[in-house]
């Protein structure tokens, strides 16, 4: 890791606290709000303790104009994201099919704009100043999307990738420790395409959940913030495969 990169980290953490600090009622409203969302939904959540946390308080913080979520499949994430923007923000959405729709109450239906189909199809002509992506995990899905959606990010916006998995054990491997091990096709997965997109635009500086997941639960504990709802996995602790930069290209 860059001498860079272990300032930028050093920032976050801090950064990160602060935001702990301040935020630490409303995150636990927000988890008791994502449990009231699930109490009757056959559907399990697929995002992170450590992912949900840094979506909230960044996306709090950053109060966004306007946030982009690509797949949110079951619609955990969108829970945060609704409580974090609650101030008339712009919310778009996109998946392939509609289970959060079917997951989610009519209050965050009414906030947030969502779009059924292949997003592929969907022009991104529109600023965009908070991004997430939790998607099509495989290396044409990220070249895709770095070049169709990453364009229209505002500068100096938070971007969050998760599930970011070297599932090839190439050259960045010990570079960047956010690592899987599943069978990927000849070119690598979306974490190989990630990283070599960000080493051409000398992205040096990002945050990987995974090799902060001790620290930021430290965090949590001494800001008093919510554990998990009975009703949402407790395996969720262990999913803390994402990255976070800012556009700076």
């Amino acid at each position: 890791m860059s001498i860079k990169n272990e300032n930028f980290e050093k920032y976050m953490l801090e950064y990160i606290d602060s935001l702990y600090a301040k935020y630490a009622d409303d995150l636990s409203n927000a988890y008791r709000f994502s449990s009231i969302c699930y109490e009757n939904s056959d559907l399990e959540a697929q995002f992170g303790v450590y992912e949900a946390d840094l979506l909230f308080l960044l996306a709090k913080d950053a109060a966004p104009n306007k946030i982009v979520e690509i797949s949110p499949c079951g619609g955990y994430s969108s829970t945060f994201l609704y409580q974090a923007t609650r101030n008339g923000q712009t919310y778009e959405s996109f998946d392939i099919h509609d289970r959060s729709q079917a997951n989610l109450p009519e209050s965050v239906r009414k906030v947030r704009n969502f779009h059924l189909g292949d997003v592929r199809n969907h022009k991104f002509d529109e600023q965009i100043d908070f991004l997430l992506m939790d998607s099509d995990h495989s290396y044409e899905f990220c070249d895709w999307y770095v070049e169709n959606v990453f364009p229209a990010v505002s500068e100096n916006s938070w971007i969050f990738v998760n599930d970011i998995f070297d599932h090839d054990g190439g050259w960045y491997h010990e570079k960047f420790p956010f690592c899987g091990t599943i069978q990927s096709s000849p070119n690598g997965r979306e974490g190989t395409k990630l990283v070599q997109f960000l080493e051409s635009k000398n992205v040096e500086e990002f945050f990987n959940i995974q090799k902060n997941s001790e620290k930021l639960l430290n965090m949590r504990r001494k800001h008093n913030v919510i554990d998990l709802p009975a009703n949402i996995p407790q395996v969720l602790w262990t999913l803390s495969s994402s990255v976070i930069f800012r556009k700076s290209w």
